[in-house]
């Protein structure tokens, strides 16, 4: 018997709603309607599993979503933005997922052979060789700043080795630091944080030398209007304890702004702040004293 019932009345896998689908505590074959007032939804099902067509809808008609399923496993999917604009193409076989901004502008693609993700205004940002397990950070004028490869004796603590263009780095920071998506590069181009402990020739001028630039970089970013930016800089004062920055971190004292989510909403990962600046500043100032 084929049923349309509300969604609410059926039981999914908390992971997939296209699997594990019960009615009345039995497997469900049939439609299941979901309406929150700004999108209607359609998911349909065979002995539990996805099955076919489901497909949501905004107010204004224009499709949200539309899946093609077999016995549960997504065959094609597509996501649109309300303006009609594609946001997400997927396909199994083979392997293609494609991501857009809402202006049609192609920004990450994933296939079994490599990921590349790109900048809105069109250029190469990201590539990731799967076969070759190799990726390079680019910046707008083609230049690469970050390559990247899979240790062959893999240390979960550290699984990558990596190659810096060092002088564009040191002289294009705070740029760089405006894209989320460097700032993991950057933490791993940053030297360790020296150990509490005295620190004897040839090392003590070296070290001299590197907390010199990493000082002045970190009170760039506490200086930084964006808040991202500054805060991820005061955690870094308090991280390689830099004296230099206490002016900085006092004057941060008066902002009661919380930073927004950094992210990639291709991925679906974002960076959470619990703290306003002011209040990360104030637990660094605590720790410096």
């Amino acid at each position: 018997m084929y049923l349309r019932v509300n969604f609410d009345e059926i039981e999914t896998s908390e992971e997939d709603i296209f699997r594990e689908a019960k009615y009345q505590g039995k497997l469900f074959s049939g439609t299941a309607i979901a309406d929150d007032g700004k999108v209607h939804s359609e998911y349909r099902y065979n002995n539990g599993l996805g099955e076919g067509r489901s497909f949501s809808v905004y107010e204004n008609g224009q499709l949200e979503g539309e899946w093609f399923m077999e016995n549960g496993e997504t065959i094609t999917e597509t996501q649109w933005y309300e303006n009609g604009t594609v946001r997400l193409y997927f396909q199994k076989e083979p392997l293609l997922q494609r991501f857009f901004d809402r202006n049609g502008n192609k920004i990450k693609e994933i296939t079994q052979d490599y990921d590349k993700k790109w900048y809105k205004s069109g250029e190469l940002k990201i590539e990731y060789d799967k076969i070759k397990k190799e990726s390079v950070y680019y910046v707008k004028n083609g230049e690469w700043v970050v390559k990247s490869k899979l240790k062959e004796k893999i240390d979960w603590k550290d699984p990558y080795s990596y190659i810096f263009n060092d002088y564009y780095i040191k002289t294009h920071y705070m740029e760089l630091l405006e894209d989320s998506d460097f700032t993991p590069y950057f933490i791993q181009w940053l030297p360790k944080p020296p150990k509490k402990k005295k620190i004897f020739f040839p090392f003590k001028k070296r070290l001299q030398e590197t907390e010199q630039y990493i000082q002045q970089i970190i009170c760039d970013m506490i200086a930084s209007d964006n808040m991202n930016i500054k805060y991820d800089g005061i955690c870094f004062a308090q991280r390689y304890t830099i004296k230099k920055a206490l002016p900085l971190l006092k004057q941060s004292l008066n902002c009661n702004e919380k930073p927004k989510y950094w992210g990639d909403e291709t991925d679906g990962l974002w960076k959470t702040y619990s703290y306003t600046v002011a209040e990360r500043a104030k637990m660094a100032l605590k720790d410096l004293a």
